[in-house]
């Protein structure tokens, strides 16, 4: 059960979802229809079984609850609802309660055996309450915004799961502080993303580096990702004289302040916006490329990265990376043996840190192999998900 599919940001899912399916059967639940992918993920689209979530007052969800067979049960629920005294959380809950019931025949008629949703808010919320139903057990995979801002009803999701998955120790240790000693929390297992090394294939690092330097952010255009702090980073550096040009791919909220910012501050000569881009499109960048930045941040609303994939790609392709001590990223990049990392909303240190690349080159080609190294050992995809579909067995 997934939020949106295809998605653009989250690649890794259907990633996982390919390698799981080559021992199981997959049908795939989507709240919403995703809203662009290329022309291979639509080929690719024909293998799934694929089943967009219908509008709540739909003709078909009223058709479900009278052929739902057990009325008693769905009265239970829907009163259980009333006695709640939620009244926040009412309408969610009577909106994952009627999505479930449209599901339920669909679930039985298939003949699943277990169900898992990614994101731990609405997609498992459906989970729990359609495992309730249909009596199939459910799991799930928690991200970084699902159990830090928008999360709801955790405990119990966790207590009623078989098990979850999270793609980070720092995850894991904040989900064990949030349980107390309420569930066994050997039920939670780390489970890092990963790539395809093979597809972010490698590029030799080279000594001298070219005029200007090409640095390169990719991600969402949000506050968590801190893109403010590296373009406030290049305005120094353009300021001293270095010869400078970045290229930003992503969209976001924030995108035109961004652009007004580089606008104000004459930038907009040295940076780039490039909007959304494909794999085959990010991946030719990146070959392209000198130094990948994500400044991430914890933003003020408490949300915050996990072990992005960009850094990993970034990684994988041989282009160092520099970035921040923020939430799981310590996990991946050791500072100063694969990476750079600094501390957060620091300018400053983002201008530090690209001198230390440009003037270190020897030490720069270090750090550029054992990142490869670190992909291949720790965050090969076909060993991450193995161990996914471990569990599923």
């Amino acid at each position: 059960i997934l939020g949106e599919f295809p998605s653009v940001t989250e690649t890794f899912i259907q990633q996982e979802i390919d390698y799981i399916s080559e021992e199981n059967q997959i049908f795939i639940l989507a709240l919403k229809r995703g809203g662009r992918f290329s022309y291979d993920e639509k080929e690719k689209l024909n293998r799934y079984n694929l089943k967009y979530i219908p509008s709540l007052f739909s003709i078909a969800t009223i058709k479900a609850h009278i052929k739902f067979p057990y009325k008693i049960r769905l009265l239970k629920k829907y009163v259980s609802l009333f006695k709640g005294g939620r009244a926040i959380t009412f309408f969610k809950e009577i909106k994952y309660v009627m999505s479930s019931i449209h599901l339920f025949l669909w679930l039985k008629e298939r003949k699943i055996d277990h169900i898992h949703a990614h994101f731990a808010n609405a997609p498992t919320s459906i989970a729990m309450v359609l495992s309730d139903l249909a009596s199939i057990p459910y799991s799930f995979t928690a991200h970084a915004n699902d159990i830090y801002v928008n999360f709801y009803n955790l405990r119990s999701k966790i207590e009623k799961a078989l098990f979850v998955v999270t793609c980070t120790k720092y995850n894991k240790i904040h989900l064990e502080k949030y349980l107390e000693n309420s569930v066994d929390i050997n039920k939670i297992h780390v489970i890092y993303h990963g790539i395809d090394p093979v597809f972010w294939k490698y590029r030799e690092p080279v000594l001298k580096l070219p005029e200007p330097l090409r640095i390169i952010f990719i991600g969402r255009l949000v506050e968590k990702k801190g893109l403010i702090y590296l373009l406030k980073a290049i305005k120094t550096l353009i300021d001293i004289g270095i010869n400078i040009h970045c290229r930003v791919i992503g969209e976001g909220h924030l995108a035109d302040d961004l652009n007004s910012f580089c606008e104000e501050n004459h930038l907009l000569g040295s940076v780039s916006f490039l909007g959304w881009r494909s794999r085959n499109e990010i991946r030719s960048f990146l070959l392209k490329s000198d130094v990948f930045i994500l400044p991430s941040i914890v933003a003020r609303d408490g949300d915050r990265d996990g072990i992005p994939n960009v850094l990993l790609e970034a990684m994988s392709c041989g282009i160092p990376v520099i970035s921040t001590h923020v939430s799981a990223i310590p996990e991946l990049i050791i500072n100063g043996v694969n990476g750079v990392l600094i501390p957060e909303k620091d300018p400053d240190r983002i201008v530090e840190a690209i001198d230390y690349l440009v003037v270190n080159p020897s030490q720069r080609v270090a750090l550029i192999q054992s990142a490869r190294e670190t992909i291949n050992n720790k965050f090969d995809f076909t060993k991450c998900n193995s161990f996914l579909r471990e569990l599923l067995k």
